[in-house]
């Protein structure tokens, strides 16, 4: 495979679960001996281009603006693409995703994959008539769970690198992954003490949760639970790491239910900077309304961190392969507040960390990824 350029299409490289699978992604190709080139066609975060860069690939950073006319951007991708000469395109099916398709197809690609992030439940027919498009000019279209894929095709095929017959299906799963070596070893950084000291957490159970603050992410309902969770546990914190749009409403909304005094926020940290603040977390909730794969959950699981999460998407195959019990019925806040005492006063003694991590790594580790990429592209050759 050497000498041979894959190149990387995604719309930004900002801070987010995509692109830092798309940084995987590279990773797993670099160790197979291909060239990797990352194409960023609008915008960027130099932060998350510099980790790119460090893992030894190269990045294109175009720079087009989001309202360049359809047309001006085919033409521009054709030229690109014929310029450069890879041998394959991986396209991050985030719009405008297709328009890159497309355009790789008329410069004369012929190994042309995509992977697709989000839920097909939030989209209409027009999207959908576009993904059965798009998905017909790729000679591979991945998806990031199970869950994700029947949303859009309405079947469910795992590519299994122990049965290699599944990678010569046209459509397939493939899970997210998180480096097990990488996440033990930021959390080995942490100063857990001095961190409980910093944010006023001696003597707290600490319910936390990662996310960016956006409806679909639910924390609102996470805070109308933790109204009925308080009384019932004094000592109990909920601890919201991240920042979004959405940041001012809910702390309305925590003052007009009257634990504003229970709820600490971090605003926007770094990832590494989040990973460690996990180590302070009694238990982590994903209580996303919809959500493609929960990257936070096997973030937290490979630290052995208990994780409760609404039953959607790909939460449900991630956190599910562990625990049905830590699930509940998406924005439900009294069955979130259930799940998370029912924890906190039966379950939480009894916590096997060490087993949730072994399950994790041999479900969602890198090496366990890498392997499943090499032998997908195996099956173009």
């Amino acid at each position: 495979m050497k000498n041979k350029k894959i190149i990387l299409a995604i719309p930004c490289l900002l801070k987010g679960g995509t692109e830092y699978q798309t940084l995987y992604l590279a990773r797993a190709l670099m160790g197979e001996g291909f060239d990797v080139k990352v194409l960023c066609y609008h915008e960027s975060d130099m932060e998350v281009v510099n980790e790119f860069q460090t893992t030894g690939a190269e990045v294109d950073l175009l720079n087009w603006p989001r309202k360049t006319n359809k047309l001006h951007l085919i033409s521009d991708f054709i030229r690109y693409f014929r310029k450069e000469k890879p041998w394959a395109v991986h396209v991050q099916y985030i719009a405008p995703a297709a328009t890159v398709i497309l355009s790789a197809k008329l410069a004369g690609i012929k190994n042309i994959l995509a992977t697709l992030h989000q839920m097909g439940t939030q989209y209409g027919m027009k999207d959908r008539m576009l993904m059965r498009f798009s998905s017909s000019l790729c000679r591979r279209f991945t998806f990031v769970s199970l869950a994700v894929q029947e949303s859009w095709t309405g079947k469910r095929h795992l590519y299994d690198p122990g049965q290699p017959a599944s990678f010569l299906s046209a459509k397939g799963t493939i899970y997210n992954t998180v480096d097990a070596d990488e996440i033990l070893g930021i959390r080995e950084l942490a100063d857990k003490p001095g961190l409980v000291n910093l944010w006023g957490l001696k003597g707290k159970i600490v319910v936390g949760a990662v996310s960016r603050l956006r409806y679909e992410k639910g924390i609102d309902v996470l805070v109308r639970a933790f109204v009925l969770i308080q009384p019932e546990i004094p000592d109990a914190r909920l601890f919201i790491v991240g920042d979004g749009p959405e940041r001012k409403s809910l702390e309305n909304l925590a003052e007009r239910l009257g634990i504003s005094n229970s709820i600490i926020w971090t605003g926007e940290v770094t990832r590494s900077t989040a990973i460690q603040l996990m180590s302070v977390m009694s238990l982590m909730v994903l209580p996303s309304r919809y959500e493609g794969f929960g990257l936070t959950a096997i973030e937290a699981m490979i630290q052995g961190i208990p994780v409760v999460a609404s039953k959607t998407g790909g939460i449900e195959e991630v956190v599910g392969s562990v625990d049905y019990d830590s699930l509940f019925k998406t924005e439900d806040h009294e069955d979130l507040a259930k799940v998370i005492l029912d924890f906190l006063r039966m379950h939480k003694e009894n916590w096997n960390a060490t087993a949730v991590i072994e399950m994790t790594k041999n479900l969602f580790n890198f090496p366990v990824y890498s392997k499943t990429i090499a032998m997908l592209y195996n099956s173009l050759i």
